[in-house]
């Protein structure tokens, strides 16, 4: 529609849309004591009422009105660069990796812009803006009077006739003017008339009003959602960082948010080196944080974060694989095309930001060797060490990644190899710590497997936030590979279905004293975490993830690098997955195979995927169910990854005084039951020579004795381990702590 308020020039607005029928706001205007609306609706609408009432801004809460920051801005510049740095930034404009950078600013600096001549209100023009930034820096490199000029003077004509309207999502691109505006404000400092101050002052705050997070940014919470994004961490902070010698609460307002909700609860997430919010959403999201880290770095020479913020490089390299992917996490973007992938499928600017503030080689080496195009060069040429040298992951980095209590999980891989002819597996277990909700999933105890593609895969697809097919499908258990327990009367949230997976919390935690005294938040412990190159273990209790439907619930895992390269063969481009059912025993088991439109049924409730063209519509689900009901069941399976139709390994198992004596290859692997005491001892015997490996074991002293009763050695089981490797002869032996 068209809308004009008094002499005003005339604008458009969005006037319905359909998930907000039958009011959708039209935005924020100005009204003296006498006024005339005007407005000229599009045909087949028909105006029913309008509705003015006046602004109200977000409140301030006491404690932020109190708050006095105890690092503050001073200097210039002071964005992204300060008195100290500068002469760094200067040195390596014309290095080698910074050189084609360079070239671009320069290039867009030299091009001429013209003023434009704006008659009223115009949308966002990012390519003025691109224009603007570069001009801007050109000149805090160069002191080139002239450039600077430019860039003010582009500036103030852009600022105050640019309109976002009322377009869904419209805050990013708000987002990004305020920033490169408070850029050349901050760069050009000393260009700026006291006039040019207060203009562009008086536009910045104009549009702050507008963002999702409003002015005061106080609408939406800092540590998920789009209030975790770049409203605040790059816009809004870089904002109040260059007026704060105009006025200093914008900045008291933002320090706040950063410095005292957000650090503490990220410093609590990264103590786990992973994003609770996915590969996707997560890489977008950690680059925000970084932008803030980076923006308090750069003003003062202070790291703000906790150092654990660059362990979750881990993160983006464990779950990496061969074929350009990453294992599933959170809500994940669609692919464009089935099976084309470019190297890596992370977000460039993320994996930039990351090295640069971590100095991480082996992210670099791997940034290097992406599609970076889509980095900005001012950005670049800030940040970039061209000193600091990258480096591929070495073939002696470890295999397997325990992520801690925060957010429990292990990765198990077979080799750093990349490349769609690679043999390598893949294999990541989840469970244990907390939920974030979001783009999280409930998942906690889902298992994933790669080998040649996706073998055992999150089968959901995420298109729509909210829509029925991902609230029920998507992002709940069933899309996973985990235990459901279904109880009838159950209701899974608000949500029509009821997969029997684990509960649904959807409400985000604003600090770690809310997870931690809100027993919803508890998504299970880590009861034991041997990570290693050849055997790892893990094990966790999930029964607080469930409801108290469940009264206890243990899954323990047991991931073995065979190191054969002879089987599977290299050059198959075949990949098989054997599934052996240990117990229950065969004639015990219901098994039931899902297909087709099948896949997506939850117990009855049907849903349909976003996208029929994507693998995950093709999948299948495996349901294996003992055949009677019963208060207590367990489950031993054993997964086998080969690229033979034939298993590799014959699998055997003996069952006895509540231990699993399971037998791979040359491998005796010892599972303790969960209602055995892991301090008992443990008799075993074995024919031939044999790796032996146990799990479950109490931390402490432990003795191995022969037949005899003689002790033939002795070993420490670490804290929080709880396994062991033995390397045996044939013989009869007892384990006793």
């Amino acid at each position: 529609m068209e809308i004009q308020i008094n002499d005003q020039p005339k604008t458009k607005r969005v006037v319905s849309v359909p998930w907000n029928i039958p009011k959708q706001e039209l935005g924020k205007v100005n009204l003296s004591t006498n006024n005339s609306i005007k407005i000229g609706l599009p045909k087949g609408v028909i105006l029913d009422y309008i509705d003015i009432a006046p602004y109200k801004a977000p409140e301030v809460p006491q404690v932020v009105q109190d708050y006095k920051p105890n690092i503050v801005p001073q200097g210039r510049p002071r964005l992204w660069a300060n008195s100290q740095t500068l002469p760094s930034i200067k040195a390596n404009l014309n290095h080698a990796e910074n050189k084609s950078k360079w070239e671009q600013v320069q290039s867009l600096t030299k091009k001429t812009v013209s003023k434009p001549n704006y008659a009223g209100e115009v949308s966002f023009d990012e390519a003025l803006e691109k224009a603007i930034e570069a001009k801007a820096f050109y000149y805090l490199v160069t002191e080139d009077e002239k450039i600077g000029r430019e860039a003010i003077e582009l500036t103030k004509h852009y600022i105050s006739h640019v309109s976002f309207g009322n377009l869904l999502d419209i805050t990013r691109e708000i987002g990004r003017t305020i920033h490169i505006t408070s850029e050349v404000y901050d760069w050009c400092y000393n260009l700026l008339s006291d006039t040019d101050k207060k203009e562009i002052l008086q536009n910045l705050k104009r549009l702050a009003i507008d963002m999702e997070i409003g002015w005061p940014p106080f609408l939406q919470p800092i540590v998920n959602g789009h209030g975790a994004e770049a409203q605040i961490m790059r816009d809004l902070l870089s904002m109040s960082i260059a007026i704060y010698d105009e006025d200093p609460i914008p900045y008291q307002y933002c320090a706040y948010r950063v410095l005292e909700e957000l650090v503490p609860m990220r410093n609590f997430e990264y103590s786990s080196p992973r994003h609770n919010q996915g590969v996707n959403y997560g890489a977008y999201r950690i680059n925000w944080d970084l932008h803030a880290a980076w923006l308090f770095k750069r003003m003062e020479g202070k790291e703000v974060f906790d150092a654990n913020i660059k362990n979750t490089a881990d993160y983006w390299l464990y779950f990496r694989l061969p074929d350009g992917q990453m294992l599933r996490d959170g809500d994940h973007a669609l692919r464009s095309k089935a099976g084309v992938y470019d190297y890596w499928q992370i977000n460039p600017t993320s994996t930039f930001m990351h090295y640069s503030y971590s100095q991480n080689p082996y992210l670099k080496h791997s940034f290097q060797r992406m599609n970076s195009s889509a980095v900005n060069p001012v950005l670049f040429l800030l940040l970039n060490d061209p000193t600091f040298k990258d480096s591929p992951i070495p073939e002696n980095y470890p295999l397997s990644k325990d992520f801690g209590p925060i957010l429990g999980g292990m990765v198990n891989r077979t080799g750093w190899e990349d490349g769609s002819k690679s043999n390598n597996v893949v294999a990541e277990i989840k469970g244990g710590g907390y939920f974030f909700s979001n783009h999280q999933h409930n998942d906690a105890g889902a298992l994933q497997v790669y080998h040649r593609g996706f073998q055992v895969a999150d089968l959901g697809q995420y298109k729509f936030y909210g829509t029925p097919y991902d609230l029920n499908f998507t992002k709940r258990s069933i899309s996973h590979s985990v235990m459901l327990a279904v109880e009838p009367n159950e209701k899974i949230g608000n949500i029509p279905s009821n997969d029997g997976g684990t509960r649904m919390f959807r409400k985000v935690p604003n600090s770690p004293e809310e997870i931690l005294t809100n027993p919803a938040y508890n998504n299970g412990k880590v009861l034991a975490s041997d990570p290693g190159n050849k055997l790892s273990f893990f094990s966790m209790d999930l029964t607080s993830a469930y409801t108290d439907k469940i009264n206890t619930y243990q899954r323990d895992y047991v991931f073995v690098n065979t190191g054969r390269e002879d089987v599977p063969a290299r050059d198959s481009i075949f990949a098989y997955t054997h599934i052996d059912f240990v117990y229950p025993e065969e004639k015990e088991l219901d098994k039931k195979v899902y297909s087709k439109e099948d896949t997506q049924n939850i117990f009855g409730f049907q849903v349909a995927p976003p996208d029929s063209n994507q693998f995950e519509s093709h999948g299948h689900r495996i349901m294996v169910s003992p055949k009677s009901e019963n208060t207590k069941d367990k489950f031993l399976s054993v997964f086998q990854m080969t690229n033979s139709e034939i298993p590799i390994a014959q699998i055997s198992n003996e069952r006895k005084d509540g231990y699993d004596f399971l037998s791979v290859f040359d491998l005796l692997i010892i599972l303790k039951d969960v209602e055995k005491s892991n301090n008992d001892n443990i008799t075993f015997e074995i024919k031939e020579s044999k790796t032996v490996y146990v799990t479950g074991l109490q931390e402490g002293r432990w003795k191995l004795l022969n037949k005899k009763g003689k002790v033939v050695q002795s070993f420490d089981v670490e804290k929080g381990k709880h396994a062991s490797t033995l390397n045996l002869p044939k013989g009869k032996y007892t384990l006793s702590i």
